[in-house]
């Protein structure tokens, strides 16, 4: 029984981990990602007069601006898994006091919109970088 006590301990301490770890990277995502919004916003000129170069200006500022959004839920939502932890714990406790039971262990799965969130803002923010660069390509070609 004292085996399983320490597997159980064990596996909460992975998955605290690994909640921290995902959430750290999503803030230095975010982070990221944020100055380079900055960055691009304030360094672009409005001297380029082609639809193209512009189109791919709005397009990539646009994808970026997706990528920050939904990196920003993601951060939220690890913040928040621990208070939804502890109402889910509160609520069991309540459960087995009204029932006059042990308190059964708590599981909290990701939300289906964390998960969604995470791959799509992934998937913006490189598309993001893409688009810079086809735009700066651009801008060379059509310029010179």
């Amino acid at each position: 029984m004292d085996s399983f006590e320490n597997q159980k301990r064990l596996q909460a301490n992975y998955g605290e981990e690994a909640v921290r770890k995902r959430d750290s990277f999503f803030r230095h995502v975010l982070l990221v990602s944020s100055s380079i919004f900055g960055i691009v916003v304030s360094l672009h000129s409005n001297s380029s007069s082609n639809l193209y170069i512009r189109l791919a200006f709005g397009l990539s500022l646009v994808l970026l601006v997706l990528g920050i959004l939904l990196a920003g839920v993601v951060v939220y939502d690890c913040a928040m898994i621990y208070e939804r932890l502890r109402q889910a714990h509160y609520k069991e406790v309540e459960s087995a006091l009204n029932e006059c039971r042990e308190v059964s262990p708590i599981l909290i799965h990701e939300r289906k919109r964390t998960i969604i969130c995470e791959r799509i803002s992934l998937l913006l923010l490189i598309m993001g970088v893409i688009m810079l660069t086809a735009y700066k390509i651009t801008l060379i070609f059509l310029s010179s």
